[in-house]
């Protein structure tokens, strides 16, 4: 059963309502307090365990995974200093596809409503915050990028929105087109009350990192059902390294936003391909 039609969807709708009147009220030091842990707890380790599904890859020997999982970073990482405004535009698509292949758990390339609904979660805190997110995407880019005027981005939001609806209703069942419905109004309120940096750090750990994280629990235990402490053993050294990583970025003082988002994107791409391969052929 996909997330979204679990139980658990309530207790992150209850999460995302709370963090709503917190950013209603203002409480800007306790969003960037809960996005920074939230990140720390769950938004980085969700990532780590991509060595337990090696062996669902072509590249199943640990080296030879190790070996292209570093390589397509090391590369990417190349891109974007030789191609900047390219390497954003392969981040943003990838970002779309990984999105939304969580929600709906197909790895099917002709999946519409996936593509729909991670083209939806990137376009809306843009559209909401476009003077701030072409800023950042400028200085990603390394170049000079003029946002759309505000009401054609908002306008392009709310028929992405209706379009995406159109089509959840045509192709899956009741219960997850109006729990996708319940979803979107609730992150379109959020994204318009909370600062873009935190509100999508949060929306991302939520309605991202924490399904993704159990996906991959219940695929690896499918896989290995004595694995449980593998599972979680793994999580806890990965993510110890990561954050060595992360601690010598701001040691040195150059973890500003947009080197914060290149280096997500970094690891997004080789975690995308793997988590790919571990979703149903549906």
């Amino acid at each position: 059963m996909r997330f979204l039609e679990t139980k658990a969807f309530y207790y992150l709708l209850a999460l995302q309502i709370l963090l709503i009147i917190l950013a209603i009220f203002d409480y800007q030091n306790i969003l960037t307090g809960a996005s920074i842990l939230g990140l720390a707890l769950i938004g980085i380790p969700h990532g780590a365990n991509d060595v337990l599904h090696r062996h669902h890859t072509p590249f199943g020997k640990m080296g030879i995974f190790l070996s292209v999982y570093i390589g397509l970073i090391l590369v990417y990482g190349a891109l974007w200093l030789i191609f900047p405004l390219v390497s954003l535009l392969l981040f943003l698509a990838v970002s779309v596809h990984h999105f939304g292949q969580t929600v709906f758990e197909s790895r099917h390339k002709h999946h519409l409503s996936s593509y729909l609904w991670g083209g939806l979660f990137i376009f809306l805190p843009v559209a909401i915050h476009s003077n701030e997110a072409f800023s950042l995407f400028s200085e990603m880019g390394n170049s000079e990028l003029v946002p759309p005027d505000v009401k054609l981005m908002i306008g392009l939001s709310v028929f992405l929105a209706v379009f995406m609806m159109l089509v959840i209703w045509k192709n899956d069942s009741r219960r997850m087109w109006l729990r996708i419905l319940i979803q979107v109004v609730t992150l379109g309120i959020w994204f318009y009350y909370a600062p873009l940096l935190e509100g999508f750090l949060l929306a991302f750990i939520l309605w991202h990192a924490v399904p993704s994280s159990k996906q991959q629990f219940d695929f690896f235990i499918a896989n290995n059902p004595k694995g449980k402490s593998q599972f979680w053993r793994t999580m806890i050294v990965y993510t110890f390294f990561a954050f060595l990583g992360l601690l010598g970025f701001a040691y040195f003082e150059v973890l500003d936003p947009a080197f914060l988002f290149i280096l997500l994107s970094l690891i997004t791409l080789p975690h995308a391909l793997v988590i790919h391969q571990t979703m149903p052929k549906q």
